[in-house]
Parts: C-alpha cells; structure tokens; sequence
C-alpha cells in the first residue's frame, strides 16, 4: 500500500512554477557574483522560501539619509524586508543594493530604514524556518 502510494506520488510529481529559477540561500551566499533579485521581481521561490539579511551598524542611524559604509560590516545581522533596488558600479562592475532593514525583529511595529549603497558582501541569505527543501 505505502509503495504503491509512493510510486503514485513520484510519477504525478511536478515541480511548482519557477523551480528552474530557484537559487538556494548556499548558491546566493557562495556565489556573490550571482545577482541579488529585487522584490519587485516575479520570484516567489526565493522571497517566499528565503529570507535577506544585511550587516548595518546603527551607529550609522544618527542621521536622516542611511548610506552603508565600511564600518557597517561590524554591525549586527538585520532582516531585509525588502531589496528595492540594484546598480551597477561602474568602477568594478560591481553592484550595489538599496534595501529596507527591519532594526528589530521582534518589536511589535518595527522601525524600517531604507539604506543605501549596500555591497554585495553585506548581504547574507538564509531558509525561512520550514521553508527549506528538507520540508518540500
């Protein structure tokens, strides 16, 4: 009964819509020259199974525009709510991200900053909890 049920199961399996686009948070955080999607982009793989999380210091709070800088990469982890937007540096090709951080998590109405100039090497990917491929 249990085989036959499996058996069934593999050959009416099909993979959800967008699995051949899915980059896992292994590839993203190995791999920085993958490009980093933003939100608006039809992907709901990565921005549902994945969470982006950004190294911000908020001693760079004090004032009113948010720019990423050097030091930042001794800040502490913030969840990215969402990552606006991406340019390319036309020094090295690299790119740069805009993203809203989320200072705490666990604030009931969290403050959200929109930092700017974020390099590819603060950003970090993580599975949402049960969301891996452990769970598919």
């Amino acid at each position: 009964e249990w085989e036959e049920a499996w058996s069934n199961y593999t050959q009416h399996w099909q993979s959800p819509d967008g699995a051949e686009s899915y980059i896992s948070p292994q590839e993203l955080n190995e791999d920085p020259s993958i490009l980093i999607p933003t939100h608006d982009v039809e992907n709901p793989l990565i921005w549902e199974n994945i969470d982006a999380w950004c190294r911000y210091s908020l001693e760079s709070v004090e004032e009113e525009k948010h720019i990423w800088q050097e030091h930042d990469m001794k800040g502490d982890e913030r969840l990215v709510r969402r990552i606006i937007d991406r340019a390319q540096l036309p020094s090295d090709q690299s790119y740069i991200y805009t993203v809203e951080l989320v200072v705490d998590i666990y604030d009931e109405d969290p403050e959200v900053y929109r930092v700017k100039d974020v390099p590819r090497k603060a950003l970090f990917f993580y599975h949402k909890q049960y969301k891996s491929d452990m769970f598919i």
